[in-house]
């Protein structure tokens, strides 16, 4: 029962968060990836999120980088 009260805390304060500070329409995408980083223990928890955000931080990068050397090839 305390994980799903922390689970719905958890997504609740994602929606406000992406909905009233990042005015993402809809805001439906941090909820789900709050929900998905809940862990049985606030460690687990704090653990699980930091390898997410380390995971969309690399793929952000690696992206840029792609985009950045598919920009700066001479066509033609």
């Amino acid at each position: 029962m305390l994980l799903i009260a922390k689970g719905t805390l958890a997504a609740t304060i994602a929606w406000v968060i992406s909905y009233h500070l990042l005015h993402a329409q809809p805001p439906a995408f941090a909820p789900s990836s709050a929900v998905l980083i809940m862990q049985v223990t606030v460690y687990q928890s704090l653990l699980q999120s930091s390898r997410y955000v380390g995971a969309v931080v690399a793929g952000v990068a690696v992206q840029a980088a792609r985009m950045e050397c598919w920009s700066s090839r001479p066509r033609g």
